[in-house]
């Protein structure tokens, strides 16, 4: 019990307080006034109030254990105010390591991607969306992923989170918009998502006749291993391989693949060169690189694999004139067939109105 609660006063309340408030409540309640329970509820418990607090050795103990209780209170309010100080201090210290992780780990996700290591580069983009869903160039490299895969469907999904938390990003929003106005590449493994149309048959017919015209005009009368008919078989037979297969949708965009969706030259651009430089070492590249990296793109597959099947009937058109070379043909031929065929490839592309 209270003392000072039950005479109505505040802790530390004077000695001369005490008597008052005793006296008051005597007036009242004393049951010689009042004969209810209540009344003598409150008149017993002011009447052990005061004999305490009246005695001056009582009171003073009484008010150095509330002072002593109130400072230690004050204490601990003190130390539970700097704990959570503290506590929002490491909060804030480990959200701003967190924030430089991501950064950096984007960072080393941007290197991984561009060096070709996309099967690294697909975990580590997983592992920072885990940590922070509202990065956009993770789901961008995701889409380009899934777009290399063939995977549109997927692609159009990571490009529009991509492009919803970097708005002001116009590469992001024009791969989105690239697939979702109706663009498709002919999947082989899952037809129904691409239904076979005179367009895809017809372009790759288009690319093989091609390629037997180049044979045959690689044919031609030539005094010199370069002659003109080296020059036009190869340049005709690329520039149907190119515009067939970009005609029958069996490649992806040129632009989706020239540009990645971090800004940098694509693989379009990076095979291109080195195809027109030496075509067999760019393909043994790809390949080595691809295996490592699993890092193969479906459209670039296929434009390696119609370049690298129409080398050898070129190098068969060259066995007829005495001037040229096969062999010869067949090591720089796809060099000039790629140069061709990428051309073509970048201008149907370019025509295209979806």
């Amino acid at each position: 019990m209270d003392p000072y609660a039950a005479l109505g006063l505040k802790p530390g309340a004077s000695s001369a307080q005490v008597k008052s408030a005793y006296r008051a409540i005597a007036l009242k309640h004393h049951p010689d006034r009042s004969s209810t329970a209540e009344s003598k509820r409150i008149f017993s418990a002011a009447k052990d109030a005061y004999e305490i607090l009246s005695d001056s050795e009582r009171k003073r103990l009484i008010d150095q254990g509330r002072e002593e209780r109130e400072q230690a209170a004050r204490i601990r309010d003190i130390e539970r105010e700097r704990a959570q100080t503290q506590s929002q201090a490491r909060a804030n210290v480990a959200e701003a390591k967190t924030a430089r992780d991501i950064a950096e780990d984007v960072q080393r996700l941007s290197r991984m991607f561009w060096q070709g290591r996309h099967a690294t580069a697909e975990r580590l983009a997983e592992e920072i969306l885990a940590r922070d869903r509202r990065q956009p160039i993770p789901y961008a490299v995701l889409g380009d992923l899934a777009r290399a895969r063939g995977d549109l469907d997927m692609a159009a999904q990571q490009y529009a989170y991509a492009a919803q938390y970097a708005p002001n990003n116009e590469l992001f929003q024009k791969r989105y918009e690239e697939i979702l106005n109706g663009h498709r590449v002919v999947d082989t493994k899952r037809r129904e998502r691409v239904e076979a149309t005179p367009a895809t048959n017809g372009g790759l017919m288009g690319a093989v006749l091609a390629t037997l015209i180049g044979a045959v005009l690689c044919a031609l009368p030539s005094a010199w291993i370069f002659g003109p008919g080296f020059w036009l078989g190869t340049i005709v037979s690329g520039i149907g391989i190119g515009a067939g297969l970009a005609v029958g949708n069996w490649l992806d965009r040129f632009g989706g693949l020239s540009v990645n969706a971090l800004g940098k030259p694509g693989p379009a651009i990076t095979f291109g060169l080195g195809g027109m430089v030496c075509f067999w070492a760019a393909a043994i590249w790809y390949a080595v690189r691809g295996g490592i990296g699993k890092s193969y793109n479906v459209t670039l597959s296929r434009f390696l694999g119609g370049i690298t099947l129409a080398a050898p009937v070129l190098a068969l058109g060259a066995f007829v004139p005495e001037g040229a070379s096969p062999l010869w043909t067949l090591l720089f031929g796809p060099n000039v067939v790629t140069l061709a065929a990428m051309l073509a490839w970048a201008s149907v592309d370019a025509m295209r109105k979806d």
